[in-house]
């Protein structure tokens, strides 16, 4: 009978530092960017599980798509909708005391939504007849959409009929 012993002994030397990096800063370079470039948004938006709103983009170039996330607090939020909106580009940067104050308890996407209405944006559904538990939505804008996927409620489905969206 024959035994094999076999024996691995590794060492790895690990020769790499340690740094933070600051997602949020990140996301917000990545967006400048892909705003320079004239890239096409497609917007989810949401409130994130720490009580943050947040943007999910999908950036649309003529050969690939860019997916992440950025803070949606006041300043980034309307720096985006203008680009969607007009397509003007401004700097974004990053501010850690304004993202903090932005913690909120209210579902981001629908206060979104029931601004986009109140401002008169032609708002497109995908699921609008009643017994539907979500109801899926999108607007379009010159350099983009915002898509939303909003739970249906008894005071929601009030104001959808009161604005003549089911």
């Amino acid at each position: 009978m024959t035994t094999n012993n076999f024996s691995l002994n590794l060492n790895f030397v690990a020769a790499s530092e340690l740094f933070t990096v600051n997602r949020n800063e990140e996301s917000c370079k990545k967006l400048q960017e892909v705003m320079e470039e004239g890239a096409r948004l497609i917007i989810k938006a949401y409130t994130d599980k720490k009580g943050y709103p947040t943007f999910w983009i999908e950036a649309i170039h003529q050969k690939r798509t860019d997916t992440f996330s950025v803070p949606a607090y006041d300043l980034i939020m309307q720096t985006v909708y203008k680009y969607l909106r007009k397509g003007t580009i401004a700097e974004i940067n990053f501010v850690e005391g304004d993202y903090e104050k932005s913690k909120t308890e209210i579902n981001f996407s629908l206060e979104l939504f029931k601004a986009e209405v109140e401002n008169g944006i032609r708002v497109n559904t995908v699921s609008a007849f009643k017994g539907s538990k979500y109801l899926k939505a999108m607007t379009n804008h010159k350099k983009g959409q915002i898509h939303y996927n909003l739970e249906r409620n008894e005071e929601f489905e009030g104001y959808l009929l009161e604005k003549n969206l089911i």
